[in-house]
């Protein structure tokens, strides 16, 4: 019998990447029939992004590298300095992780630790008037290839939807593909997320399949 943690995990968002935020919004349109509402900028980081609700507390986000903002002096999230994955989305943005929402930070890394995944550590980080603490790992990497998730912790009494318009955009499946598949469903397991994706053997991969009104669509990483 498992033993009951001492957290709550849940799904929190999708992370597409592109190489510019505009014309990854185009993309995103013409792909989805969604125009995704401006999000901000994230000063920690010289990134910005877009937003639309997946559900009344789980949303997706397109984010870049802003140009404008000031240059940074250590690795951004997300892989975003990776300059494999730069060369990457300048073809096409792409699903680059997911995001577990944890009302224990410090507790979640833990536990993914003793199951052999570094998730990274609590960093603060802002957008506009909106705070919260995210584990990244120090040099920008995504663990597991994105496959297993970015952990975040909201403060107390904050959804960061009640922000976002609802234009339709669900997620109906998510399928994370690693080599060590056992690996990654007993991390995954171990912060209370094995539910949230389904997991499977092969090369690293992330596939949402994705609706919004009457379209249905995949986004990949």
């Amino acid at each position: 019998m498992l033993a009951e943690l001492e957290f709550d995990c849940r799904f929190d968002h999708l992370v597409l990447c592109a190489d510019e935020l505009a014309s990854g919004a185009r993309w995103f349109e013409e792909k989805s029939g969604v125009a995704m509402d401006k999000g901000g900028s994230h000063p920690l980081m010289s990134t910005h992004n877009r937003l639309s609700a997946l559900s009344h507390n789980s949303f997706m986000e397109i984010i870049a590298i802003d140009s404008e903002a000031p240059p940074v002096t250590h690795p951004r999230w997300f892989d975003l300095d990776s300059s494999g994955f730069q060369q990457y989305l300048r073809q096409s943005p792409a699903l680059a992780t997911w995001v577990v929402a944890t009302d224990n930070l410090e507790a979640a890394l833990s536990a993914a630790r003793k199951a052999g995944i570094d998730a990274g550590e609590p960093v603060a980080s802002s957008r506009g008037e909106l705070h919260w603490h995210i584990a990244i790992r120090a040099d920008g990497t995504l663990a597991c290839g994105g496959t297993f998730p970015i952990l975040i912790q909201w403060p107390t009494g904050t959804n960061p939807v009640n922000s976002m318009q609802d234009q339709g955009l669900r997620l109906e499946s998510f399928i994370v593909q690693h080599p060590e598949p056992d690996k990654l469903r007993n991390a995954l397991t171990a912060i209370g997320a094995g539910h949230l994706a389904q997991v499977r053997e092969g090369p690293v991969l992330l596939q949402a399949q994705m609706s919004a009104q009457d379209r249905q669509f995949d986004l990949r990483s």
